[in-house]
């Protein structure tokens, strides 16, 4: 065999090697290709989740904001009504210079003939507290003593609700802030979340 074939030969082998390290990168870039496509989808999965978790928080901010809104009677929406007191007792809360008394009454009204029990004392979904024992005690035991006929505030439309102590001042216009305050918080995280999922569609239709 002559030194051209030879070369010739060797040419080929080298040839199909190339061509073999050529198809192998071919096979790199292939692989790595459905890799970062897989990668893309995990990530697209993970971002779609996340959106979806914001609403479902956001949404119930929005929620647990009216629901608390609606639970608060205004101040006109109320009646005085006559209820007797069933029973009544305070207790301790805390120590030293953090100490409170809970106030505890349970009464009952009659709206439209059909009879209601509440234990609500104050106005919203915080308990009738006092600095002072002796407060408490005349509070339990004389102004809310059981068998006393005492004026209530309820609500004729939702009869259910009803308290003998009425809001501090300030208080109402404080709860609103906090109820109008989650509604918008809860509101803003649904707006969010929307225009979020709008910009990675269309990025998906680019």
């Amino acid at each position: 065999m002559s030194r051209e074939n030879e070369d010739g030969a060797d040419d080929d082998r080298w040839g199909t090697a190339d061509d073999e390290e050529a198809n192998g990168d071919n096979w790199g870039t292939t692989e790595s290709g459905e890799s970062d496509g897989d990668k893309g989808d995990e990530d697209s999965q993970t971002t779609l989740w996340g959106i979806l978790v914001f609403v479902l928080i956001g949404g119930g901010l929005i929620y647990g904001g009216l629901h608390l809104q609606s639970e608060m009677p205004g101040a006109d929406e109320t009646v005085k009504m006559n209820a007797t007191v069933l029973e009544s007792d305070y207790t301790q809360r805390g120590s030293g210079s953090d100490r409170q008394f809970v106030i505890r009454v349970t009464y009952e009204y009659t709206v439209d003939g059909q009879t209601y029990t509440s234990s609500n004392v104050k106005a919203g979904a915080e308990s009738y507290t006092v600095d002072r024992r002796e407060r408490a005690e005349l509070l339990a035991t004389e102004q809310w003593a059981a068998g006393n006929t005492v004026e209530a505030d309820v609500d004729p439309d939702d009869p259910e609700t009803a308290y003998l102590a009425d809001y501090l001042q300030g208080d109402r216009l404080e709860r609103k802030a906090i109820h109008y305050g989650l509604m918008g918080v809860g509101g803003l995280m649904v707006l969010a979340s929307l225009v979020s999922l709008a910009k990675k569609g269309r990025r998906r239709l680019a």
